[in-house]
């Protein structure tokens, strides 16, 4: 139940917040479950995040002294300030989702007084870190103290506060959309084409919605496109509104589950965009006689260009083979000569269409069969086959 709550959190307001705090307060803040597990954090001192954290032996006092703190707030305390195993003063105020104590909201990494320096020195020669370095990071933390520990902490009561009441708005909101959803199929559609553009046509009246996003694809202002199938049909290329139309009346013969053609679009610019567009029928006047149609596009131009390049570059490499005054053949790891160039034919006295009838292993006299199996067994362990000279 715990791990369901935190996943209520909105973690980028709380981000966002925690970030605010450290940068007006210059605190530090952080969220651990119960378990020392760090959710969300801020401006943590040097010597914790390049000391403290990062070795093995300090980084364990670190979590044996976040747990020490979740355990007493476990008890009912408001907020708890604890002097850690590695000698910086931490305080940890709890947060109540819907009643349960689910994680802990920290602020520290201070001293109430100050540093005994020798202490930690011993602490760097004990775990092996860099001396000077330490020393400077222990320098840049702030010594502060406990009345203004005090009003940090009943900030941090009221950010908890706060932090919970955006999680639970959270939930709701979730829970708003999930009812939304379920009772208005348009937005259950819109909802599974998230970032697609979304339209809904009426049949009978030749009305059609069309989603803000659907309009952005095309390069249009939300009020530029009026709502009927008009707007939609004098978008599609000339060249593609037939096989459209085919697959619609597919769609609406019960052939197909879903309708889902890939055509060009019109642009506001006068570019064509290729999109997939998919829609399924939801209700019916009777049957083969729709009377809602709600469906999607998706931006294809990206993929189509992709498409076309590798044609081009499998065009040009074909013209490559196919010229090429080194023979060349493909075959497979059985011997089957599955293409040929021109000057490989020659070579042994065919044609190209004679060769491909042929095996490797026919135009391979018998006593090369050792050193073509060297080879071959080179060819599987190292993917190399050759060069060696032989007869055809």
């Amino acid at each position: 139940m715990k791990n369901e709550l935190l996943n209520i959190i909105d973690f980028e307001r709380v981000n966002s917040l925690l970030e605010g705090f450290n940068q007006t307060t210059g605190y530090v803040t952080a969220i651990l479950d119960l378990e020392g597990n760090v959710l969300s954090k801020s401006g943590w001192r040097e010597i914790c995040t390049k000391f403290h954290r990062t070795h093995p032996e300090t980084n364990k006092k670190c979590t044996i002294s976040d747990t020490v703190l979740a355990n007493k707030l476990a008890d009912g305390e408001k907020y708890h300030h604890y002097k850690c195993l590695n000698g910086l003063v931490d305080v940890a105020v709890p947060l109540i989702l819907k009643g349960e104590h689910v994680a802990n909201l920290f602020t520290g990494q201070f001293f109430f007084e100050k540093p005994d320096t020798s202490l930690f020195l011993r602490q760097a020669e004990k775990y092996g870190f860099d001396k000077k370095e330490y020393l400077a990071a222990l320098e840049n933390v702030p010594v502060i103290t406990e009345e203004k520990a005090r009003v940090a902490i009943a900030f941090l009561l009221n950010m908890t506060n706060l932090i919970s009441n955006l999680s639970v708005q959270k939930m709701q909101q979730k829970i708003l959309a999930e009812q939304l959803k379920s009772s208005e199929e348009r937005w259950q559609f819109a909802l599974e084409g998230s970032g697609d553009g979304v339209w809904d046509w009426n049949t009978q009246t030749n009305k059609v919605f069309f989603s803000k996003r659907w309009k952005e694809m095309l390069g249009y202002e939300e009020n530029e496109i009026a709502d009927n199938v008009d707007e939609w049909e004098k978008r599609i290329h000339p060249d593609d509104k037939e096989n459209c139309y085919l697959d619609l009346n597919k769609h609406f013969n019960g052939e197909t589950d879903f309708y889902s053609n890939e055509h060009r679009v019109l642009c506001k610019d006068g570019s064509y965009k290729w999109i997939l567009d998919r829609g399924k029928v939801i209700s019916w006047i009777e049957e083969k006689k729709p009377l809602r149609i709600i469906g999607t596009h998706v931006d294809l131009t990206e993929h189509k260009l992709a498409e076309e390049k590798i044609r081009e570059s499998q065009e040009y490499n074909r013209i490559l083979f196919d010229l090429s005054v080194i023979g060349l053949a493909v075959t497979t790891m059985e011997g089957k000569l599955i293409d040929v160039n021109k000057t490989y034919a020659e070579i042994i006295g065919r044609t190209i269409e004679e060769t491909k009838l042929l095996t490797y292993w026919e135009i391979t006299p018998k006593k090369y069969a050792e050193q073509e199996q060297q080879q071959l067994d080179s060819l599987e362990k190292t993917g190399r086959y050759g060069p060696y000279e032989k007869e055809y």
